[in-house]
């Protein structure tokens, strides 16, 4: 059987829907040999690459309180809100430890804000840089790392598949921003979301060419970025979209 290397999108909370691909695929005894990742992706993907099952994940979220998924304290530094709890969070199940150390290798990629363009990490301890590919803008603050300030992959490289070619025989995307028809537009908030999905569509297209198949459960598009407490529904999602796809994803293996 051929080896296959998984990318995971940013999405915010429908990212959860990568554990529940992820669970199909470990029924199917599918492991990855890589993953890469962006926002939400990265956080998702650096569980999986620690060890953790996908059902390990969900109770982690549900012990630790979901709704205190981002420290809801202000921040002064550019967004409103800081990213202390997840720091603490990856701290205290992974620990402060370099990416060298995880059991699958992890890419994860983050904007750099001095140069507008997107950078791939995957050595050195990781914790920064998990915190600042997930940095939605204006929502959380900017992470500084040197002298450099950086903020969420997505936006300008939402599924680094870019960062798994060599690395397996197959490339296997999953992708949980799908772009549906919109009738209408109720507020300036609606349109500024559709913005930023127009944009994330237009800069997954390379990424998502790379791949040998992509996973894309559909509604997820039903789900805020910030609906963290939708967990267990979006994880289900996943799941679905998983099954309709597993037995074509297991063809390209064989």
């Amino acid at each position: 059987m051929k080896t296959f290397a998984l990318t995971l999108s940013g999405g915010g909370a429908r990212g959860f829907a990568h554990l529940g691909v992820m669970d199909v695929l470990g029924e199917y005894n599918l492991k990855p040999t890589a993953i890469s990742g962006t926002s939400m992706g990265a956080i998702m993907g650096v569980f999986i690459a620690a060890g953790y099952r996908p059902k390990d994940v969900i109770e982690i979220l549900q012990n630790e309180k979901l709704y205190s998924f981002y420290n809801l304290r202000k921040s002064t530094k550019g967004g409103i809100l800081n990213m202390d709890f997840l720091r603490n969070l990856l701290d205290k199940y992974i620990g402060d430890i370099k990416f060298e150390d995880l059991e699958i290798p992890l890419t994860v990629c983050a904007t750099n804000l001095n140069s507008g363009e997107a950078e791939l990490f995957s050595s050195g301890l990781f914790i920064e840089y998990i915190v600042a590919s997930a940095s939605i803008p204006f929502v959380f603050e900017p992470v500084k790392m040197g002298n450099r300030l950086y903020l969420d992959g997505g936006m300008v490289n939402n599924m680094p598949a870019d960062a798994l070619v060599g690395k397996a025989d197959k490339i296997l995307g999953v992708h949980v921003n799908h772009s549906a028809y919109i009738n209408e537009f109720g507020s300036f908030a609606d349109v500024l979301k559709r913005v930023q999905a127009l944009t994330i569509k237009q800069n997954v297209k390379y990424g998502m060419s790379l791949c040998d198949l992509v996973i894309e459960p559909s509604q997820t598009a039903d789900y805020d970025l910030l609906e963290l407490k939708k967990y267990n529904e979006i994880y289900e999602l996943g799941r679905a979209a998983a099954r309709e796809k597993i037995d074509e994803f297991c063809k390209i293996l064989e």
